[in-house]
């Protein structure tokens, strides 16, 4: 094995055990530290086959985070991941492990937190900020008795 191979697998794996990492992150790094396609592609194949990433822990992770701590809405976590590259199979598994109760909490908290939708305006405001969030027009609309 090169050892530019081993050096490269070497740093993509101390980079691995920082945080959770996909394949497109690691593929950038590996880009950003000068390593040539087929390298790269070997790098991967190892990190795979040896348990450092993985498409569908990733997804878990992520979904909890961004649910947990940004308090996103699924639409908005399904589209992150598509976007990271990461298979629509593994991304419909991690979002059905949702806790209802603590999205719907999630979702009430972020009403809470705008000004009071008096007006339709307002209103509209409010709607526009839940659907960038992430959330669906049928749960914004459950969620917010009264306001529409």
């Amino acid at each position: 094995m090169p050892e530019n191979i081993k050096e490269l697998r070497n740093k993509a794996e101390r980079y691995c055990s920082q945080a959770e990492r996909c394949r497109q992150e690691v593929e950038q790094k590996l880009a950003a530290w000068g390593a040539e396609d087929a390298d790269r592609e070997t790098v991967v194949a190892y990190l795979y086959d040896n348990g450092w990433l993985d498409d569908r822990r990733y997804c878990r992770a992520f979904v909890h985070d961004k649910v947990s701590f940004a308090r996103w809405g699924r639409q908005k976590i399904r589209y992150a991941l598509r976007a990271k590259g990461l298979p629509d199979r593994e991304i419909e598994c991690a979002l059905a492990e949702i806790d209802q109760t603590e999205y719907i909490n999630n979702l009430q908290r972020l009403i809470a937190s705008r000004p009071t939708a008096d007006s339709a305006e307002e209103k509209i405001r409010l709607f526009r900020f839940l659907l960038q969030r992430g959330y669906t027009w049928n749960e914004i609309s459950e969620t917010t008795t009264g306001l529409q």
